[in-house]
């Protein structure tokens, strides 16, 4: 995935990558994506039975569709079935339970 960095005087875009890489491109070369629902490394939740829990590896973008693909990592196991938007719900962290009297 790219991130604008910058315009340049000549009329060039500088993006850059997740693993730090910059890339000077023409505006024309390139069409701007809407910002993903999840990230790499998101904690989410399958919205199919039964529910699974793991975490984002990878995210791609489904040209013909014009949506996210994203791939789960579940426990150890790297899902080769990939999951849209919808498919996902995010994961909330588990809270620590209050302290209450009956617990000293």
């Amino acid at each position: 995935m790219l991130r604008w960095v910058r315009d340049t005087p000549d009329g060039y875009v500088v993006l850059r990558r997740s693993s730090g890489e910059e890339y000077r491109i023409r505006p024309c070369s390139f069409r701007p994506l809407p910002t993903p629902a999840f990230y790499p490394g998101a904690r989410v939740r399958t919205n199919e039975t039964p529910q699974r829990e793991g975490t984002i590896y990878a995210i791609s973008w489904h040209f013909r569709q014009e949506r996210y693909l994203y791939f789960v990592q579940i426990g150890a196991k790297f899902s080769r079935r990939h999951f849209y938007d919808a498919d996902l719900t995010r994961r909330e962290p588990k809270k620590e339970p209050d302290d209450f009297e009956g617990s000293r």
